[in-house]
């Protein structure tokens, strides 16, 4: 799980494991994996070591390769019982919950309850009946796995998943003395706080909205500013806030002057321009997306300010400002698929401000630059532009990430959904 809130340890990991796995990778290479081998004990460990790090950066297939070798030629049962609840662990990962529940079921017998994998395969059985859509069954494998795996690394994950399991059965109060207990046994650590935050999502989506803020009020107040997890919460309650309508645009520009720069800042300058541009005071929403801008915490979350701010430049009707950003901006995204459509967008703005033959060279600009770009829609946006009969209404698609907590859940965990508001695109 990435944290961008991290900042320096964050990269300095990231660099260590990426040269840790590549030269586990020269070493061994993706082609070397025989799996009848018989391996020895220094040479199954390094494979083991190979294919934690390929898991780790979504190489399955040699992650793969590296544990079903081990699991067929291991000098010794142990290594074999580890290289197969690594192999659960990637069978979950790629959303295999069957292979998971054979592989672990055939191996778990084998290590006996005193082994120190044992918590680990209770664990990943959970995880495989969670995703099995079995969650009664999870929270019966989980019960009392503090008491029976004490002091065991894997026991605030498992905590972590009986939260998350009694979060989505809405068993409210039970998820929350499991917050409290992972609290307790990790206080500093990050653990609790992203289970707290991911509590408050689902609280929040079941319309518990008085509980979602009092959750967001305890990461906040467990985790003072500068804290990162305290800067999220904050504005994930004023997001809440102003979604109900208790809270106005200037209300909550004002709040987020007391976070400090970076992601949560960001985003919230991000919503708040979008709240403005809703009641149709452009000047407020263009400083806001420029204020997103200045506090970004990385390049690639500034040019999505920019992009914002040149969107709500062409609804404001200066499209000539709009359009020479937008066009610089699609230059620089290297995405192609989103630059085209970003290209795509002027043509539509043209169109329905009355300039069809605007429209029409902006169309051809696009089609010089990326036809045959996948996920482009062709031949339809071309026939419709064209032909001068678009009458698509400028929107934002906004995902409950942005707008109902997910925004800045979205670095912790991976919840998607999408709403629709009048603003531009």
């Amino acid at each position: 799980m990435k944290k961008g809130h991290f900042g320096l340890i964050a990269v300095a990991a990231g660099c260590l494991a990426a040269a840790a796995c590549a030269v586990a990778y020269g070493q061994e290479g993706e082609g070397t994996v025989a799996p009848e081998e018989a391996l020895g004990a220094e040479q199954a460990s390094r494979r083991l070591a190979v294919g934690r790090a390929a898991l780790e950066d979504g190489a399955w297939g040699l992650a793969r390769r590296q544990f079903q070798s081990v699991l067929a030629g291991a000098p010794d049962r142990r290594r074999q019982a580890e290289a197969a609840l690594w192999l659960a662990r990637a069978a979950l990962a790629e959303g295999k919950a069957s292979e998971a529940v054979r592989l672990l079921a055939a191996h778990q017998a084998k290590i006996g309850t005193a082994s120190a994998l044992s918590a680990g395969y209770a664990l990943e059985s959970a995880r495989a009946a969670v995703a099995s859509g079995k969650p009664e069954s999870a929270l019966e494998d989980l019960a009392d796995f503090e008491g029976a795996y004490a002091g065991d690394p894997a026991v605030p994950a498992a905590l972590r998943l009986r939260m998350d399991v009694l979060g989505e059965l809405a068993r409210w109060d039970e998820a929350s003395a499991q917050g409290e207990a992972l609290e307790s046994l990790a206080p500093e650590g990050d653990a609790a706080p992203e289970a707290w935050m991911s509590l408050a999502l689902r609280l929040a989506s079941a319309g518990e909205r008085d509980r979602a803020r009092a959750v967001l009020a305890r990461v906040a107040e467990g985790r003072p500013s500068p804290s990162p997890w305290h800067d999220w919460a904050e504005v994930a309650r004023a997001e809440l806030d102003a979604e109900d309508g208790a809270l106005s645009p200037e209300a909550w520009t004002e709040r987020l002057e007391g976070i400090g720069d970076g992601g949560a800042a960001s985003a919230g300058y991000r919503i708040a321009a979008r709240a403005y541009a809703v009641r149709g005071d452009w000047t407020a929403a263009l400083e806001a997306a420029g204020i997103a801008a200045e506090r970004a915490s990385s390049p690639e979350e500034r040019l999505e300010c920019q992009v914002l701010r040149a969107r709500l430049l062409g609804a404001s009707g200066r499209m000539e400002e709009a359009a020479a950003d937008l066009r610089a901006l699609a230059g620089r995204i290297p995405d192609e698929a989103r630059a085209a459509a970003l290209q795509l967008q002027l043509a539509d703005w043209f169109e329905q401000a009355g300039r069809p033959d605007d429209a029409e060279a902006e169309c051809r600009a696009w089609l010089e630059a990326f036809e045959g770009t996948p996920g482009t829609a062709v031949q339809s946006k071309m026939a419709t532009i064209l032909q001068r009969t678009l009458t698509v209404s400028l929107t934002v698609t906004m995902t409950a990430m942005e707008l109902s907590l997910a925004r800045w859940i979205r670095r912790w965990t991976a919840h998607g959904e999408s709403r629709r508001c009048r603003t531009p695109s």
